[in-house]
């Protein structure tokens, strides 16, 4: 019977494998993250879920290294495994991270599919947007374009079903960022038309104009003033106009153009 662990063992339960795959001995690191799958890894779910969100990211590194197929797939049936949602969510996005690093763009964008509908099917929480935000953020590092807008657009969907307007205009203000992210304008600003038109729907001008500043500072960043000073238009508190203000101004700081002539 395998024997509970203690806080101190579980961190030596994923240390192990890792060290073991990091000096060198893929074998002994597979060996031991078999066993570490076989221990019961906590008292409650949100504790198990932890190691085992660990245990997959450290299966993947495992993939990453070896090439062999069948530790990314180990890797996403550990955290197809977890009871725990927000693990479950975190531990996809990290394997997916993995993935990036390893040029293995097609598993990368499954895993963060998978990432988006677990957070799809959860309850609204912080905790919820906060793993939304991370999928985002991954899928705005995959090399193919239309792929990685492919998930955005699916992070747009799960982050549309959002109750609460400060999880809403948060969500919908990171999808914008990882929009930017990507770095392709023409298809980058067509989509942020998208999420003009999710915004438009709020009822919270606060929110509202949280999601605005955020287009404004993506659109600027993407090359469009056009569409950043509509975008400016739309917003309909002052503060808000002031923070979209400042996110173009950053825009175009990073960008290394002159801005203030083109605002006034």
């Amino acid at each position: 019977m395998a024997q509970k662990t203690g806080n101190a063992d579980k961190t030596v339960l994923i240390s192990t494998p890792e060290t073991a795959l990091y000096v060198g001995d893929p074998g002994k690191a597979a060996e031991l993250l078999d066993r570490a799958r076989k221990e019961e890894t906590g008292e409650s779910a949100s504790q198990a879920g932890t190691t085992l969100s660990e245990i997959a990211r450290v299966t993947a590194e495992l993939g990453k290294a070896t090439r062999n197929p069948r530790f990314w797939e180990e890797a996403r049936e550990t955290a197809e495994g977890i009871q725990d949602v927000g693990s479950k969510a975190g531990a996809f996005s990290e394997i997916a991270t993995v993935a990036v690093e390893a040029g293995e763009t097609d598993k990368a964008c499954a895993f963060l599919k998978e990432g988006l509908g677990v957070v799809n099917q959860a309850q609204n929480s912080f905790t919820t947007v906060e793993h939304l935000k991370n999928l985002t953020r991954g899928a705005a590092t995959i090399s193919e374009p239309q792929k990685a807008f492919a998930l955005l657009e699916e992070a747009l969907r799960v982050a549309e079903r959002f109750k609460d307007s400060f999880d809403k205009s948060t969500a919908l203000s990171a999808v914008a960022q990882g929009t930017e992210a990507v770095r392709e304008p023409q298809q980058g600003l067509a989509f942020l038309e998208q999420i003009v038109q999710v915004a438009s729907r709020m009822e919270d001008p606060n929110g509202q104009s949280r999601v605005f500043a955020a287009i404004a500072r993506a659109a600027s960043k993407l090359g469009s003033v056009r569409q950043a000073r509509r975008s400016v238009e739309l917003i309909g508190t002052d503060l808000g106009r002031a923070m979209a203000l400042v996110g173009i101004l950053q825009g175009y700081a990073e960008r290394n153009e002159p801005a203030l002539a083109e605002l006034n």
